[in-house]
């Protein structure tokens, strides 16, 4: 990237950034750049690390259940700012710049969000109260289980003597 772009302080496009990486990799990464980075399919990351004898873990930091938003508080209006693709809010119909006015008809601000769906569990229906677009909606929402936002690649218990030599050649170890 460098040689061809760098030292002439060029920019570069995305199809040249592919293109290059392709070239390093000494292989056809089109299939791969079309699945991984065009679309939202999850990379198969643990079958990557399988070979090595690893596995991503989720680390389980915070038991409240997931609603899916992410709330501002705006000039005394708590306006929702992101609203996750697939959530229980987007599901719902909620969408960003809603503002959020309550929970099972009692008031939530921004800071107390968190704190009020701990009220809850994975499955329960609450009812969200919010304006959209200066109407007043009331939904239902049935809370998903909580989403890990942390994860940790660990050894498997039992990795094979391949996997163990893969691993250290990996790390550097052979």
């Amino acid at each position: 990237m460098w040689q061809e772009f760098g030292r002439e302080e060029i920019g570069f496009t995305p199809e040249q950034l592919q293109e290059v990486i392709s070239r390093v990799a000494d292989t056809d990464l089109t299939e791969f750049f079309r699945a991984y980075l065009h679309t939202t399919v999850e990379l198969p990351l643990n079958d990557y690390l399988q070979p090595f004898g690893l596995v991503i873990k989720p680390v389980q930091e915070d038991l409240t259940p997931y609603l899916g938003i992410k709330v501002k508080s705006e000039a005394g209006q708590e306006k929702i700012t992101f609203v996750a693709a697939h959530s229980p809010a987007a599901m719902a119909g909620i969408s960003p710049q809603d503002l959020l006015l309550a929970i099972n008809g009692v008031r939530v601000g921004a800071e107390q969000l968190s704190l009020r769906l701990k009220d809850y569990q994975a499955n329960d229906m609450i009812q969200l109260t919010v304006f959209h677009q200066d109407l007043l909606r009331t939904v239902d929402v049935v809370l998903a289980s909580p989403q890990a936002n942390r994860y940790e690649v660990v050894p498997i218990a039992d990795p094979s003597d391949s996997q163990l030599q893969n691993l250290a050649g990996w790390l550097g170890e052979s």
